[in-house]
């Protein structure tokens, strides 16, 4: 959430006001996590993934790790580029390649959201 905490400025004037108060990225329910040693991994779970398009980092890392239980769900988020894991998975494959060149059960929810949808969801959520 830095990135954005970083770019306030270019937001538009409500999100600006409201910074002025109180931090419009401070989410009771949704956290950041910087390494998966600090994660407690208790339950189903979902990841928000980068822009990355899951090629590598923390967020692919977890998705190794859950993609094979039915009970956890990736959200994709914007737009994804071809060839990376993030497009791959979209269509749903019952298995993927992981970065040790193995291969896992794709058991986990998918769910791809577009720029227009979230562009749509924006509108609505701020008028």
């Amino acid at each position: 959430m830095a990135v954005y905490q970083t770019y306030i400025n270019s937001m538009n004037e409500r999100i600006c006001n409201q910074f002025a108060n109180s931090n419009p990225f401070d989410f009771k329910l949704i956290s950041t996590l910087k390494s998966i040693e600090n994660f407690n991994d208790v339950g189903p779970s979902v990841v928000m993934a980068s822009p990355n398009g899951l090629q590598s980092g923390l967020s692919r890392q977890l998705f190794e790790t859950w993609c094979s239980n039915k009970k956890n769900a990736c959200v994709i988020p914007g737009y994804v580029v071809e060839g990376t894991l993030a497009k791959t998975i979209i269509n749903e494959p019952k298995e993927v390649t992981l970065m040790n060149g193995l291969t896992a059960p794709l058991n986990m929810q998918v769910h791809y959201i577009s720029f227009s949808l979230m562009q749509i969801l924006h509108r609505q959520v701020c008028s």
